[in-house]
């Protein structure tokens, strides 16, 4: 049987899983500039976006309580990370592309899941107060979500 986690342990878990993705970000930022300098520029933008994302988070998230904030933590779960490839330099760059390819994808999957929650919430909610919270994050996922979709389009010129 699957614990019930409190709504305390939720936020904390969901910021945790914020800021994990922005260092997963940096990382593939830094990997990709040893590789492709626009890629690096494409992906710590993505990691500015999820910086900022993650900040707003840690402001609202706290006034969602019990199982509202439960079930947005639940659709936010973060997916395991690609795997890094291990062989040489050759192919490095279509390997990096595949990596950054496959995390864009799965966030991008992750900020669907967490947009439609948050505009879930904001239709079931009787308190106005919830709803302007919840539309808020709600297009604060969107907003962050443009910023993945424009980091995808910039990939797929490469690939």
């Amino acid at each position: 049987m699957k614990p019930v986690p409190s709504a305390s342990n939720a936020l904390a878990s969901a910021l945790e899983q914020r800021q994990r993705a922005a260092a997963r970000w940096r990382a593939l930022a830094l990997d990709s500039g040893r590789i492709d300098s626009s890629l690096a520029a494409t992906l710590a933008r993505v990691n500015a976006s999820e910086q900022q994302h993650a900040e707003q988070l840690a402001r609202e998230l706290p006034m969602i309580e019990g199982e509202e904030l439960l079930r947005i933590v639940d659709a936010g779960a973060e997916s395991d990370e690609p795997g890094s490839d291990a062989a040489g330099p050759a192919g490095a760059a279509a390997r990096q592309a595949g990596r950054v390819a496959r995390a864009l994808e799965d966030a991008l999957r992750q900020e669907r899941r967490l947009r439609a929650a948050f505009e879930q919430l904001a239709a079931r909610a009787p308190d106005d107060a919830v709803k302007v919270r919840a539309l808020a994050l709600a297009l604060a996922e969107t907003r962050h979500l443009r910023v993945l979709e424009e980091a995808v389009a910039s990939l797929r010129c490469k690939l």
